[in-house]
């Protein structure tokens, strides 16, 4: 069935705002509110105004792609515990995946507008705001970093022990 937009009424709304102030211009800012479906319950997401496939899928059916991180990993065991890098985290969807079970989420997005769509979709969900950090840049060799590459190594990493490889190797 169709999937329907998150429309705070005006007290949710100016709590949630104090809570957040993402959300005090959402709408302004090329957002839009929607509740998300994966297969850990719902939550929710930022998504763009603007058609794109991701933001219609989760407006129009309450997710996009896959609903579980197990999905994700086919015949390989997912961990019991470790992290998630997201490069190229576009709004989130699986990084916030990951987040609903607990993970760590290290995400790497470079366009402004799917960061606020990031951080409006964690502002709304509290409970991850310790577990998922964003690094808001792009991703490429020391030549074509920019003026506003970054060292994401010394963004973000943490022992190097949140990541192993699928086939059990080291990070």
């Amino acid at each position: 069935g169709k999937h329907s937009i998150w429309e705070p009424d005006a007290r949710e709304a100016s709590g949630a705002a104090a809570e957040c102030p993402a959300l005090a211009c959402a709408t302004c800012s090329g957002l839009r509110l929607t509740v998300a479906s994966a297969a850990a319950g719902c939550f929710r997401m930022a998504v763009l105004s603007r058609p794109d496939i991701v933001s219609w899928s989760v407006t129009k059916l309450g997710h996009w792609d896959v609903r579980s991180p197990e999905q994700i990993f086919g015949r390989y065991a997912l961990p019991a515990s470790g992290a998630l890098l997201d490069v190229g985290s576009n709004l989130g969807w699986f990084s916030w995946l990951f987040a609903q079970g607990g993970r760590r989420v290290y995400a790497v997005e470079a366009f402004p507008t799917n960061q606020r769509a990031y951080r409006t979709t964690l502002c709304l969900n509290p409970a991850w705001n310790g577990s998922v950090t964003l690094a808001a840049t792009a991703v490429g060799g020391p030549d074509a970093a920019g003026p506003r590459g970054r060292n994401l190594l010394g963004t973000f990493l943490e022992p190097s022990r949140h990541f192993r490889a699928l086939d059990g190797g080291g990070a």
